[in-house]
Formats: C-alpha cells, structure tokens, sequence
C-alpha cells in the first residue's frame, strides 16, 4: 500500500485510439491524460508507432494499459514481455501499469482472442499473487489490475471476484483499476444489485477509472465501448459518485473502441466533464475534511 499511497493524482482523460487521435490532441487543454494499449508499442513495435507514442508524450501525461499479461495462465511470463513493461512505464514516466484479472492465452499455442474469467479458487489466487509480486520486483512499479465483464462465471470457485481481488491486493499491495461499467453490466447480466457490488471492491487499493457505454441485446449487456454513457448505462453515473467519496481516485479513462460517427462533444467530451466533475469534486469535499481533521 505504501507504494500505491505515493501516485499522485493525474486526472482525467480518454483512451488514446487513432479514429479520434486528431480530436484527441486538439482538446489537450480539457483533457488531461490518455491510455494507450501497451501492446501496441512492445517489442515489435515499429518506427511510426514510436513516433506516435512520442506525439502522445508531449500533449499529455500517458497511462500504459495491457490486454496481453494473461494474469492467470500457467507459463511464465516471457522475459521479454517484462523488459518491454518495464521500458514503457518508464519511457512514459507512468507511475504503474495496469492490465486485467484474465485469460488471454497460453504460451505461443493458444490465444484465445478475448479477456476471459479466472477461475478464482486458492490455488488460483496463489498463482495470481506469485506473478504479481515477480511483475512489480522486475518493472519497480505497482502492479493494477482490472476487473472484467464475466460472460460466464466458473462453478466451484472459493471466492466471489471481488473476495478474490481483495486478497491479491492485501497479499501483493497492488491496485486495483476498477471498471465501474464492468460492475454494472455484471450485475445486470447476474441480477445483482449494482450498488451492493461495488461496494465488495477493495476501494481503499483503487488507483484508476475506467468508464464506458455498452449495449443490451436479447436482455444480455456486451461491454462494447460503443456508446455513450446515458440511457441504458445511466446507472454508471450514481457507482461512481459512490467510489469517488469512498475512494482516492488517481486516474479515470473514458474507453470507445467502436462507433466513431459521431461529432467527437458528444462522443466522449460530454461524459469527461461529467466524470471529471464528480471526481475532482469528491476531491474538494474530501481536502476540506481533512483540513478539519476529520
């Protein structure tokens, strides 16, 4: 926790995605940092890439975020995978680099394509923890992972995902990038109550934000960073507010991966001054308590 009580705050911003990499740069006044998918610019990285990262570090502050560590699997890590985490974070001055609580693949074999449940049993949690103390030994920075939308949960499991991440975090000391999208569609594909859920996350390790807006087809929710957050994610808004008066929140990213046809103010610009609304104003709210000492 010590480590993770020395992140500073850095604001609130977008991820970084070329459909919108023009719009992006011209609102850098208003935005004040991006995620880039750190995938992108890792070993095979190629001279345009760079140029762009380049680009990115000198309009904003850059958050790293991976979608291939696969937490879970069973090989070890390649080493190459843990020079090019190390040579990011430190490229981009990032103060911790997050990925997710996950399954993507498994050795050079098998890629399954997507971010897929873990299995959260003991014998899971002790495998998740080894690989998370060897990450934040080798890249000297925390370690926060993110929690993900569960298609399908799997049987016979020792803990609920919110137990098990409580226990990473109180093992590890690392943080926790809680996607509070995530928690709403879950509770809507599973019939829980939102509110109820969120409030099982280890709030006192959150470091990051992510927010998004999906889409409800056939009565099932997708996470597809499609949308804007109104209408059917209208019940983002009010986690929210709950995680930013229980919670120091460092980072808050606004996510769109898709549907890009519409003016970028309404595409994500709207839903940044609403989030960075609530966040920066939970800030006020908790200085002034602490200037009175309670």
């Amino acid at each position: 926790m010590h480590e993770l009580a020395k992140i500073p705050y850095i604001g609130c911003g977008i991820g970084l995605r070329s459909d919108i990499s023009d719009e992006t740069f011209a609102r850098s006044r208003e935005i004040d940092t991006v995620e880039i998918i750190s995938d992108k610019f890792f070993s095979d990285r190629i001279a345009r890439n760079i140029a762009y990262l380049e680009k990115a570090k000198s309009y904003f502050r850059v958050i790293p975020h991976g979608i291939k560590l696969s937490i879970g699997s069973a090989s070890p890590i390649p080493e190459q995978y843990l020079r090019d985490m190390k040579w990011l974070t430190d490229d981009v001055g990032a103060y911790y680099y997050s990925d997710h609580y996950a399954l993507t693949h498994d050795d050079d074999m098998l890629d399954i394509g997507h971010l897929s449940p873990l299995w959260f049993t003991k014998e899971m949690l002790a495998h998740v923890c080894s690989r998370v103390d060897q990450i934040q030994q080798f890249i000297g920075k925390p370690l926060v992972l993110e929690n993900i939308t569960a298609p399908f949960t799997i049987p016979e499991a020792d803990y609920e995902e919110p137990e098990f991440i409580s226990r990473v975090c109180e093992k590890t000391g690392c943080g926790l990038l809680l996607d509070v999208t995530n928690v709403f569609i879950n509770a809507f594909n599973q019939k829980k109550d939102a509110m109820q859920l969120v409030r099982q996350y280890p709030l006192q390790n959150l470091v990051h934000i992510h927010l998004a807006g999906g889409e409800i087809h056939e009565g099932v929710f997708y996470d597809s960073h499609s949308q804007g957050i109104s209408g059917d994610n209208e019940g983002v808004w009010p986690l929210l507010e709950y995680v930013a008066m229980h919670a120091n929140i460092r980072a808050l990213i606004i996510e769109r991966d898709e549907n890009f046809g519409e003016e970028f103010e309404d595409l994500v610009m709207k839903d940044l001054r609403r989030a960075k609304q609530i966040v920066e104003s939970s800030r006020l709210v908790g200085s002034a308590r602490n200037s009175r000492g309670g």
